[in-house]
């Protein structure tokens, strides 16, 4: 069973922010988790194994799902086999070539004995590039038989288990949905001049949620357009980093820019 790991950017609520309000009042914004990872399936396979539940905090490189392994691990067997067989092949040519070559820059073996041998190596070298590739190819579907978290998460909501039989063409929603643990980002919805004008005219500043302050980098936003129906406003995005565990996604957020 083969699967990948597709990574999502969370597009949490956010607040209008009234245009008349000067860079120098505080604007009020909305706590949404930076980074959403859905976990999904490549290829149709039984799953064997679930390391994460709901909640769990999981570490970049951690298990999460686990495929059977049976078939990919036969195949590979089968791709050795015949590299294997194929390098011994080409040694023995390689063995037979140098020795002929010898034979006929010393004159005692025809150009016709020493061409069919050469080409015999060059045939049996291609044959072996092959087969490694697709020994490579087993390898690499082998090893996607286990997903792992590409990032520090969270485990927000879990739909597999032992047993299940995974179609990727039938499934309606992602096998796991990882969020960035401690990695929160504040949306502010405001026009792009005054998003300009802020940036220009302040220093730095300032986030308050329920009394917990934090200190974006300014350098480090984003600003993007966000399209509703037939409305589109910007959206202005400060990277926090909570590690205490008082932030949550919806959480109220007070911007004051100094």
């Amino acid at each position: 069973m083969s699967g990948f790991i597709r990574r999502l950017v969370l597009i949490g609520a956010m607040l209008i922010v009234p245009m008349n309000i000067s860079f120098a009042e505080e604007l009020q914004g909305k706590i949404a988790y930076k980074t959403l990872v859905a976990v999904i399936a490549l290829d149709e396979g039984t799953v064997t194994s679930v390391h994460a539940n709901v909640g769990d905090q999981v570490s970049s490189g951690d298990a999460l799902i686990e495929f059977d392994t049976m078939i990919h691990k036969a195949r590979v067997a089968a791709r050795q086999s015949v590299v294997d067989r194929l390098k011994l092949e080409t040694d023995n040519l390689a063995d037979k070539f140098d020795r002929q070559k010898d034979m006929f820059e010393r004159g005692s073996l025809s150009l016709l004995a020493y061409e069919e041998t050469e080409n015999a190596l060059k045939s049996a070298n291609a044959r072996l590039n092959a087969a490694q590739a697709e020994l490579s190819v087993a390898h690499h579907l082998l090893k996607r038989t286990k997903l792992v978290a590409p990032i520090d998460a969270i485990v927000l909501s879990r739909n597999i288990h032992p047993g299940m039989n995974v179609v990727p063409q039938l499934q309606t929603e992602p096998l796991m949905v990882l969020a960035s643990d401690g990695s929160y980002v504040v949306k502010l919805s405001m026009d792009f001049d005054r998003w300009v004008g802020l940036k220009n005219a302040a220093i730095s500043a300032e986030v308050d949620v329920n009394g917990n302050k934090f200190s974006p980098v300014l350098a480090d936003s984003v600003f993007y357009p966000s399209t509703s129906g037939s409305a589109t406003e910007f959206i202005a995005e400060l990277n926090i980093r909570d590690d205490s565990e008082v932030v949550f996604p919806g959480m109220t957020a007070t911007v004051k820019f100094k």
